[in-house]
This record gives C-alpha cells, sequence and structure tokens, in this order.
C-alpha cells in the first residue's frame, strides 16, 4: 500500500512568505487594476476635453449671436425716431400731392368750361358771318341782274340808233353817187371838147419843146432817179410804221371807247360801294370798340390768372425742394446708421479674430482673471513639498468628478440643470426680434417704392403744368346764358 503524504504543518516563516507573497500578488493586480482605471481616466479626459472644446465653441457662437440680438435691437430703437420722422415726411408729401391733384381737377374743368363757351360764342360768330355773307352775296346779284338789265337796255338802244344811221348814210351815199355821175358826165363832155382843143394845141407845142425838153428830160431822169431812190432809202421805214399806227390807231380809238364805258359803270359803283362803307364803316366802329373793351377786360383777367399761377408754381417749387432735401437728409442718415452697423460688424469680426481661447469661454470677463486661482501654502525649506493633488483633495468633490463643470459669473459652480436654462428664453427672443426686423424692413421698403412712385409722377406732371402756364388763355366768360360745357367721363 502506498504511503499516505503526511501534511506537515507551516512554520512561522513560511506563514509569513506565503502571505507576503500573497500581498505582493494582490497589490501588483491593484497596481494593474490602478494603472488600467488611469488609462481609462486619461483616455476619457481626453474625450471629455474635444467635447469641451467643442462645446465651448458652440456657447461662445450662441452667446456671440445673442450680442449681435441686442445690437441689432438697440440699432432698432435708435431707428424709431427716424423712422417717425420719415412717416412724417411721407404724409405730408401724400398730401400735398393730394392737394396738387385737387387743384389740377379745378384747373381742368375750368379749361374745359371756357373751352366750351369759347367754341360756342366761336359757332355763333361763324354763322353770323355766314348770314352776312349770304345778304351781300344776294345784294350783289340784285346788282348784277340791275346792271345786265341796264346793258340790255343801252345795247337795244345803239342797235337801233346804228341801223337808223345805216339807213340815212345809205339813201345819202345814192343821192350822192347819182350826183357824181351826172356831174362826172357833163365833166368828161367838156373835157372831151378842152382835149380835143388842147390837143392839137399840144401837138404843136409838144413837137416844139420835144426837142429842147429830151435833153432836159433825160438829165432830170437822171436826178429823179436818184432823188427817188434816196427818198425811198429815206421814208420806207416811216411809210410802213405809220401804216402800223394807222391800224393800231383803229384798234386803240375801239379799246378807249369800251373802256369809257367801263369807267362810267365804275365811277357809278364807287358812288354806291362808297355809300355802303360810310354805313358799314359807322357799324363796325361801335363793333371795334364793344371787342376792344371786352379784349382789355380779359387781358386784365390773364394776367391777373397768370400773377396767380407763377406764385402759386413757385410755392409748389420750394415745397417740392423741400421734400426733396428732406428725403435727401433722411437717405443720408440712413447711410451714416448702415456704416455705422457694417463698422460694428467689421469690428466684431476683427474683434473674433483677436479673441483668445481664455476669452472664447468667458466672454464677459475680459479684464479680470478668471477663474480666480486659489493659493497652495507655501512649503518651506524644512517641511516637506505637498502632493501635486493637494489642491483636489483641499475640493474633495472636484477631485472625485471626472467631467467638465460650468460657473456662474461670481465664479461658483453651475449645476448641471440650470445649464441651459436661458438658453431657450433668449433663443426664442432673438427670433422674434429677426422676424420683426426682416418685416419691419419690408414694410420700410414698400414705402419707399410707393413715395418714389408719387414722386415720379408728380415730376412727370410738372411739364403739363408749364405746358398749361404758356399756352394760350381760355379762360372767358360770355355771359350767364352760356350753356355748361358737357360733363367728363371719369
Amino acid at each position: 500500500m502506498a504511503k499516505k503524504k503526511v501534511k506537515r504543518e507551516l512554520t512561522e516563516e513560511e506563514k509569513k512568505g506565503k502571505a507576503e507573497l500573497k500581498m505582493i500578488k494582490a497589490e501588483e493586480q491593484r497596481k494593474k487594476r490602478i494603472l488600467t482605471k488611469r488609462e481609462n481616466l486619461l483616455q476619457s479626459m481626453r474625450t471629455e476635453e474635444l467635447v469641451t472644446k467643442n462645446n465651448n465653441y458652440k456657447v461662445h457662437t450662441q452667446w456671440r449671436e445673442l450680442m449681435r440680438q441686442g445690437k441689432v435691437e438697440e440699432l432698432k430703437k435708435t431707428l424709431i425716431p427716424i423712422m417717425e420722422k420719415y412717416e412724417n415726411d411721407i404724409n405730408k408729401a401724400d398730401k400735398t400731392i393730394h392737394h396738387f391733384g385737387i387743384r389740377l381737377q379745378e384747373a381742368d374743368e375750368q379749361y374745359e368750361f371756357a373751352h366750351y363757351n369759347h367754341m360756342q360764342t366761336i359757332n355763333a360768330l361763324i354763322d353770323l358771318h355766314h348770314t352776312r355773307v349770304q345778304i351781300m352775296e344776294n345784294d350783289f346779284l340784285k346788282h348784277l341782274k340791275r346792271l345786265e338789265n341796264e346793258f340790255n337796255t343801252e345795247r337795244q338802244y345803239i342797235i337801233n340808233m346804228q341801223n337808223t344811221n345805216e339807213r340815212e348814210l345809205v339813201g345819202m351815199m345814192k343821192a350822192m353817187e347819182a350826183e357824181f355821175k351826172e356831174a362826172m358826165n357833163e365833166q368828161r363832155q367838156q373835157f372831151d371838147s378842152i382835149r380835143e382843143e388842147l390837143k392839137n394845141k399840144s401837138t404843136e407845142e409838144y413837137n416844139v419843146a420835144k426837142v429842147g425838153l429830151e435833153s432836159q428830160v433825160e438829165d432830170l431822169e437822171n436826178q429823179i432817179q436818184e432823188t427817188h431812190k434816196t427818198y425811198l432809202a429815206n421814208t420806207e421805214a416811216k411809210t410802213i410804221q405809220f401804216k402800223a399806227m394807222v391800224k393800231k390807231d383803229i384798234v386803240t380809238s375801239r379799246l378807249v371807247e369800251q373802256r369809257m364805258r367801263k369807267l362810267i359803270r365804275l365811277h357809278e359803283a364807287l358812288a354806291y360801294w362808297r355809300a355802303r362803307i360810310t354805313v358799314n364803316t359807322r357799324e363796325w366802329e361801335a363793333m371795334n370798340k364793344a371787342l376792344r373793351d371786352e379784349k382789355d377786360r380779359i387781358n386784365k383777367h390773364y394776367q391777373d390768372l397768370k400773377r396767380s399761377l407763377n406764385r402759386m408754381h413757385i410755392a409748389e417749387h420750394a415745397k417740392l425742394r423741400a421734400i426733396s432735401k428732406a428725403s435727401g437728409e433722411v437717405m443720408e442718415n440712413l447711410k451714416e446708421k448702415l456704416g455705422l452697423a457694417e463698422r460694428i460688424l467689421s469690428l466684431g469680426a476683427v474683434n473674433k479674430k483677436l479673441e483668445t481661447e481664455y476669452d472664447r469661454i468667458h466672454p464677459q470677463l475680459i479684464s479680470e482673471e478668471y477663474p480666480p486661482k486659489q493659493k497652495l501654502p507655501q512649503v518651506s525649506q524644512n517641511e516637506k513639498p505637498l502632493p501635486d493633488d493637494a489642491y483636489d483633495r483641499a475640493n474633495p468633490e472636484r477631485m472625485l468628478r471626472f467631467t467638465t463643470y460650468a460657473l456662474d459669473e461670481f465664479g461658483q459652480e453651475v449645476s448641471e440643470e440650470g445649464y441651459f436654462e436661458n438658453l431657450n428664453r433668449r433663443f426664442n427672443k432673438v427670433m422674434l426680434e429677426k422676424m420683426a426686423i426682416n418685416l419691419e424692413r419690408k414694410r420700410l421698403k414698400e414705402v419707399n417704392f410707393h413715395l418714389q412712385k408719387r414722386l415720379e409722377n408728380y415730376l412727370e406732371m410738372s411739364p403739363m403744368i408749364k405746358q398749361r402756364l404758356r399756352a394760350a388763355n381760355v379762360m372767358i366768360d360770355f355771359g350767364e346764358n352760356t350753356p355748361p360745357p358737357p360733363s367728363r367721363c371719369h
């Protein structure tokens, strides 16, 4: 049989060694656990640092947005009096434009009324002129008919006288021809007897003188031919001119007779028209005097209206200049405010670039050192230095915390429930103010657009007013019986 091993009791030294070995193993395990926990803690601290950095960035960004919203609210408060002044100016401009519109409408109505009266008067004058022309035409036709009757009577009388004279002259010519024939026969008989006697005498004398005269005749013929040639050369042009003048004298005498008769008729017509001119002159002088008085009255009325329109134009021009000046001042003020806001935003951007990490974490405490550092107890040369975790041991709660924590403005720690206590309230306030600013900006744009349209319409109306001032004045009242002008269709 195998012998059983007898369990030997350990000695005190062996027990101590075994206990020390167990303690060493336990210590090693404890150190391993501590190292593992420390590594985990360091890893969690690094992760927490990253999370803290991101959260600080987000909180700082949100805080800057809140600061911007506060600045926007402040700028909005400064814009309220400017907006009120701008609205007052717009109301004044609207009233002025409305007043001008009413006055322009009244001027148009007066113009149409005067134009209607003027056209009625012109139509009456045209009818009167046509009536007078018709009367004058009837008088002319009557006078023409009377002259035709007189001319026909005179023509018939002249024709009868001509026929009578012609018959008398024909009888006288026949009687004279008979007497001339008888006298011619007697003279012919006497001539024949005397011719026979003279023929006998002349034959003798002829024969005597023939010889002496032939020589003279030849000389005289030569002289006569030369003289005849000279005479013909000198008198041919005068003869032709004389014949032409004789013919012209016949034509001229006939023309003189016709013109004499025409001159007599013209003298009669001249006397008639002189009488008519005298009568018409009296009538037209009275009418011209009345028209001249009416012209003076209308001219005076026109000058008064022109002066009043000039005064009104000067006053309205001054008002328009004041409105334009006020609008320019408002635009300059708005531009200054816009420049100020842009400078604030640019300075904010520069400030953001110049902020440090500590300023980003604590933007409300820039001039102070925050959080305040606690002084560690000084260690003398004889005393041992305190360990590194002495500060944490003074605050055991912080020493046991492995996450970041927040502090209020007094340096006190804030609980986790109060981290985002005011965030939602501030966020809602910021969003509401942003919405209000957008609505106000939209309303101001619409108001500015309407004001610009009204000013453009007013400036477009100015040339029409100038044209009305330059146009001829037709605002004439011809009496109470003048019918009213036709109504306009609006």
